[in-house]
């Protein structure tokens, strides 16, 4: 009588096969996450600088700073006293509105008159509107 062999893994192989992708995981999740954690944080700087950058040019136009970031990319009415000075618009918006930060939420723009700064420019973070104070990334 002769014996058939029979082609494929058994358990001890798949088991091994599932210990080494479990292996994998463990050290390349940390590593990945904080590669995306340091690339949203150096898109949010990036486009703050870029914001901070098109509000000053904008005051340099106007004489004012805009009112809402929304300002940079509408021209304003012919009966406002700037529209003639208006170069704009100041940000591309092509690619579907106004830079976000890293996680994809709007930037807080507020002026602050009196202020240490004219306006404020910034982004929660990844915590989002629930995070503390301290964890905002600012445009100063």
């Amino acid at each position: 009588m002769s014996q058939t062999l029979k082609s494929g893994f058994g358990m001890l192989e798949i088991a091994m096969y599932v210990a080494m992708l479990a292996i994998l995981a463990t050290i390349a999740i940390p590593g990945y996450n904080s590669y995306m954690k340091s690339t949203r944080k150096a898109t949010t700087n990036g486009n703050l600088s870029l914001l901070k950058n098109e509000i000053n040019r904008y005051y340099a136009d106007m004489g004012r700073y805009p009112r809402a970031l929304d300002d940079l990319v509408d021209k304003p009415d012919a009966d406002d006293t700037g529209a003639k000075r208006w170069n704009g618009p100041y940000v591309d918006v092509k690619g579907g509105g106004l830079p976000q930060d890293g996680w994809n939420n709007d930037f807080v723009y507020e002026l602050t008159p009196g202020g240490a700064h004219p306006y404020e420019l910034y982004s929660y973070g990844p915590e989002g509107e629930d995070a503390p104070e301290d964890d905002r990334i600012t445009a100063w």
